[in-house]
């Protein structure tokens, strides 16, 4: 789908540029402007022979506050009118230099200091700063949900500042590095747009103006994507999310953090979920996704916000992991912290096949997934659930030919992320007795398609697995008589369906059991009453005969003899 409009260089002027990761300005959220001017860094001195000069840096710091300009409606002020405004005396602290590049960073928000309420969907949200975070109430008819960014605080004079991550000695406010965990100014738009549906910025560089545009959180449009178009009951899959409000840390790729459990202080990065099927009534419960790190900007926006591969800057696209399950408080249950629970909810056995045998989940299933982020934002996709047979297919074998067993088993997917290894079991049977068995595991080659090569060699009787092949090692006499038989685990939906038979099992899956996969056996001419052999006329004067046997089982083996 592309990028989302964040992150795109509005203007360019003989090498000087204006822009920001994200084009919306939310409450509780950082935004990382950059601009870029190569003519200042020369004219002041920034840098010389790979050394920031503190001086010459707090000069063009000054310059790029003064010549900075935030427009709305029919007003403007420069950035260091709203600095001193709001109390601020230090510019350098404010502005920080990329070394090796020519573009300075400046963060902004959209957040009140005072505790200000919000109208989002119909929904109050207050927003409250304290030296420890930025904290986010969203108030609905008969509950609140409480979000934080623990990286917008206040200072110990009382002002903005963003907290940075663990970064590459690259920043820069003064002649030294900036750490992880230093403080650096940010610009509080709230009292300066007061509502504006959006504003300009505007920064006249040493070659000419450039400007970009950021919009009120309020207009913004949330857009999901998901990995897969058909999935099966009770899997997990990733779905991408495009929200530049909800990103709240320009260097960090987070979204708000949510306390799930008070008493242990677990936080996670959330997306609200709600997915329903028809026959299940619509659940106004959310169920919180948890989120991996966003997807970074691509290499060819680094110039535009003086980016190396030693740094990331995020543009509001998010993974999240969906689930096929119905949020229904009957059927979902809210999910634990760590990665393996990034699900959107979890049913036990007898809840799993209540859904097939009520025919709530059907063959072909519309499903509904709503999503929502910590300001109400919604974008919702409709997805199809369906119930495959599986099936068991297999090639014939011989100790010279290697053969295969194939498993499609779409139903046995519960999670599209992870590449998983299919149990099936694999024996051997002499005039109906197993003679030798062996559980192995088929890898997978496709979404629901497992897959395994099969040799046959000469031994002792057995079994085993090396590596991705299955080995069977039979005696010469049981070549001829033997069957290799595969069969595994498959779902109930297909048993319900009539897929495949076998015993019915709410509890476990039923096994699929295939046709038998039988060696090769040697062919011969058939001669009544007689060995079996064929006839060669030769001449009188031959001196040197050569006899070949051929048998599929065994290499081919020639015999070469003289008359005496």
């Amino acid at each position: 789908m592309g990028l989302p409009a964040g992150a795109q260089t509005s203007q360019l002027n003989g090498g000087s540029s204006i822009s920001s990761n994200v084009q919306y300005l939310s409450p509780g959220q950082v935004v990382l402007v950059a601009v870029t001017d190569p003519g200042l860094v020369n004219a002041f001195g920034v840098e010389t022979n790979g050394v920031v000069n503190a001086t010459g840096l707090r000069d063009a710091a000054e310059y790029v506050l003064n010549n900075t300009y935030v427009s709305w409606r029919t007003a403007s002020e420069s950035l260091f009118q709203v600095l001193t405004a709001a109390g601020g005396t230090n510019p350098s602290n404010y502005v920080t230099f990329v070394k090796g590049t020519d573009t300075f960073w400046i963060f902004l928000t959209n957040t009140s200091e005072e505790g200000r309420v919000e109208t989002v969907n119909g929904k109050d949200l207050t927003v409250t700063v304290s030296a420890y975070c930025t904290i986010l109430v969203l108030f609905t008819n008969t509950s609140s949900a409480t979000f934080t960014n623990p990286n917008l605080k206040l200072n110990g004079s009382g002002n903005l500042v963003y907290v940075l991550p663990s970064v590459e000695p690259v920043l820069y406010q003064g002649s030294t590095p900036l750490r992880g965990g230093s403080e650096v100014g940010v610009f509080d738009l709230n009292d300066v747009i007061n509502g504006s549906p959006q504003v300009n910025l505007t920064y006249v560089s040493t070659s000419g103006p450039v400007s970009t545009t950021l919009y009120y959180f309020t207009s913004e449009h949330v857009g999901v994507s998901s990995s897969q178009v058909t999935v099966p009951l009770n899997s997990t899959w990733t779905a991408t999310v495009y929200d530049q409000g909800a990103l709240v840390d320009p260097l960090r790729g987070t979204t708000f953090t949510y306390t799930v459990n008070a008493t242990t202080d677990t936080e996670v990065n959330p997306f609200g979920e709600r997915i329903a099927y028809y026959g299940i009534p619509y659940s106004e419960q959310e169920v919180l996704v948890n989120t991996s790190a966003s997807i970074p900007l691509p290499p060819s926006y680094y110039s535009a916000l003086g980016l190396s591969p030693t740094l990331q800057v995020y543009n509001g696209t998010f993974t999240v992991y969906l689930d096929s399950v119905p949020t229904d408080p009957s059927y979902s249950g809210r999910i634990g912290t760590g990665y393996q629970d990034r699900l959107a909810s979890k049913v036990n056995a007898s809840q799993y096949d209540e859904l097939i045998s009520v025919h709530l989940f059907q063959q072909l299933t519309p499903i509904y997934v709503n999503l929502s982020d910590a300001l109400g934002m919604q974008s919702s996709l409709n997805l199809t659930g369906v119930i495959s047979p599986t099936t068991v297919t297999e090639t014939p074998v011989s100790t010279t030919h290697s053969g295969d067993i194939a498993v499609k088993a779409f139903d046995n997917v519960s999670n599209f992320s992870a590449a998983l290894n299919l149990p099936v079991n694999v024996s051997v049977t002499l005039g109906g007795t197993t003679i030798a068995s062996k559980v192995v595991y088929l890898s997978e080659d496709g979404i629901g398609s497992f897959q395994a090569p099969v040799n046959v060699t000469l031994g002792p009787t057995s079994v085993t697995q090396v590596g991705e092949y299955v080995l069977i090692t039979l005696t010469p006499s049981e070549l001829r008589q033997v069957d290799i038989e595969a069969t595994v685990a498959t779902d109930y939906g297909n048993v319900l369906y009539g897929f495949n038979s076998g015993t019915v099992s709410y509890a476990e899956g039923v096994t699929v059991r295939p046709s038998s996969l039988v060696p090769l056996l040697p062919s011969a001419p058939s001669i009544p009453n007689a060995t079996k052999y064929i006839v060669v006329s030769v001449p009188n004067n031959t001196t040197n005969y050569t006899v070949m046997y051929v048998e599929p089982n065994l290499p081919p083996t020639s015999l070469v003899g003289s008359p005496n």
